[in-house]
């Protein structure tokens, strides 16, 4: 299945918003982890061991499942986000059922209103202000709520992968799970405690690591891979003696100097976009340094 590219952004912005608010982290994040932890959704070992269907994976199917299936969440939209919003699900659905009479009368209905903005813009404003577009999209989710789900898994690993990515936001993710109670404490407000064992790491995530971190140390910038004396060493973010977690969001590559500071600390995480317009800058700098 190929990954449409605008709503996969979509979707990685509705996350940001999600996780960056108390009450879905706090509420529904909590319950879906909890869930888990207690044994009774799969994976039963979510936090407590590196799985590639971990934590990032399973945030992005409840994020879909919200995005998709949640009334509440379409009833907040304004008229012209319910609008655009239907306007995602006809292209997701034109893909796998383009033959289907309600997903051809969606899509006609889209590529009306989107002609009336040019040719009749009061005439648009009102079809924007009428309930067809949520209508519509409660019919098409009702009617292909199969083949949507068919599709959550490659969206989620999408959305898994792009957070895997931004080193940073994996922190602020670790750190939120302490944040929401998944600290080793019985009673809110003590100071977090390990509450997961120690694991190897899987190879498979060790080298994800090494690759996103580009064979650099997290904290120094030292090009670990090519100091062929010292081996990389694969840190907890978090520390678990600090109630951090095996989950591959809580993985940095550290070197043997910095890894040995850090010990059971808490250290800053830095970014790992490369900065590539510092970059440029710095190369201007010095070419301005050389001609005078």
């Amino acid at each position: 299945m190929e990954i449409n590219t605008a709503i996969a952004l979509k979707l990685h912005a509705f996350g940001l918003t999600s996780l960056h608010d108390p009450n879905w982290t706090g509420q529904d994040m909590f319950y879906h982890v909890k869930e888990h932890i207690k044994g009774r959704e799969e994976p039963y070992d979510l936090l407590r061991k590196t799985l590639r269907n971990g934590l990032l994976y399973q945030i992005g199917q409840w994020l879909l499942e919200d995005y998709f299936f949640s009334d509440a969440y379409r009833m907040k939209l304004g008229h012209e986000y319910r609008f655009w919003y239907l306007e995602d699900l006809t292209t997701l659905l034109d893909s796998e059922r383009a033959a289907d009479k309600l997903v051809l009368d969606a899509t006609a209905f889209v590529d009306r209103v989107n002609g009336l903005y040019t040719e009749d813009e009061s005439a648009y404003w009102k079809e924007i202000d009428s309930e067809d577009s949520y209508d519509l999209a409660a019919e098409l989710i009702e009617n292909y709520e199969s083949t949507l789900r068919g599709m959550m898994p490659e969206y989620a690993k999408n959305y898994a992968e792009r957070v895997f990515h931004d080193r940073q936001l994996c922190e602020h993710i670790s750190k939120t799970l302490i944040v929401i109670g998944f600290d080793g404490n019985s009673e809110f407000g003590q100071t977090p405690r390990q509450w997961v064992d120690r694991q190897e790491i899987p190879s498979w995530a060790s080298r994800a690591v090494v690759a996103r971190d580009r064979g650099q140390c997290a904290k120094c910038g030292a090009a670990i891979t090519l100091e062929l004396h010292a081996d990389p060493h694969i840190d907890h973010i978090i520390p678990l003696a600090r109630g951090g977690t095996n989950d591959l969001v809580n993985l940095q590559l550290l070197c043997d100097d910095c890894n040995l500071k850090k010990n059971a600390s808490l250290v800053d995480v830095s970014s790992s976009v490369p900065s590539y317009l510092a970059i440029k800058r710095s190369k201007k700098r010095q070419d301005k340094t050389n001609h005078l």
